[in-house]
């Protein structure tokens, strides 16, 4: 029945606010036993929405303890290669932590069997996957930072888009034998990146060696012009005096940095 108390019915069906009131609850961290009461937050819901920068994307995340999963709201993060070729699913990768039962600790190994159960919990997780509503978000990948905290990225597969597919479309892994340094390769490209602003051209150059020492392992070269397209584009000074000499950077399977070569002209790079 209707009651005075109650939002309009046109107030109820806006999509939008409606998941923002339901954020705005699970931010909240409070418990509401009567349902009807969670409407008292709609004047603390932000109308206006929140512009995501074209570098950015809107990350989903999940925390699995020992015996639950904590779901989190959507937090603005800088995307990377991969949520940017794929972008249209960018609603269906999950971020995942594991944690300690406090919520707090990442897991520890004691060296006895007194995390057996915990580890066990882990391995069914990465196996089985997490599934949320109508989704199953299975195991994709990690980057390296990810690994050191103990969490992945998982992804809800389409009829269209597998997670293997995701993986095949990273790059031709299968002449690394070595668990380790195949995970390594991969999680590049989950590394927080911006992609390039303008289309430049790329060359190869051979490293500088002598003695049997290579001098530059790692090190490339920008043009100044696309060191000043790529300042501006991160809100840096793009004059010629103050733009920055170094950037760091990931591509197609390469890292390192590239640092500026007056002698370049117009928008290229050299890699080595």
């Amino acid at each position: 029945d209707a009651s005075p108390s109650m939002p309009a019915s046109n107030e109820l069906n806006q999509h939008p606010r409606a998941t923002k009131l339901l954020e705005k609850v699970l931010e909240s961290k409070q418990r509401f036993f009567n349902a009807m009461e969670i409407f008292g937050l709609l004047s603390k819901v932000n109308k206006v929405q929140k512009k995501v920068p074209q570098y950015c994307t809107m990350v989903r995340s999940a925390t699995v303890t020992a015996t639950t999963i904590y779901f989190n709201t959507p937090s603005m993060d800088t995307s990377n290669r991969v949520i940017r070729q794929f972008r249209q699913h960018e609603d269906r990768f999950l971020r995942v932590k594991f944690r300690d039962e406090s919520y707090k600790g990442t897991i520890m190994n004691f060296g006895d069997d007194t995390c057996d159960e915990l580890f066990t919990r882990v391995k069914r997780t990465m196996k089985n996957g997490i599934v949320v509503g109508d989704r199953r978000y299975e195991f994709l990948a990690y980057g390296n930072s990810q690994f050191r905290e103990h969490g992945a990225y998982f992804f809800a597969p389409t009829s269209t888009l597998t997670t293997e597919m995701i993986r095949n479309w990273m790059g031709d892994f299968e002449g690394i034998k070595t668990v380790a340094k195949y995970a390594s390769r991969i999680g590049q490209c989950f590394s927080t990146t911006r992609a390039m602003p303008n289309t430049v051209a790329i060359n190869r150059i051979p490293d500088i060696e002598r003695n049997g020492f290579c001098f530059s392992d790692g090190v490339g070269k920008i043009s100044l012009f696309s060191a000043q397209i790529t300042a501006l584009e991160m809100g840096l000074s793009s004059f010629a005096g103050d733009c920055p000499s170094v950037f760091q950077f990931r591509l197609g399977g390469l890292k390192g940095v590239l640092s500026v070569d007056p002698s370049l002209k117009g928008p290229l790079i050299e890699v080595r």
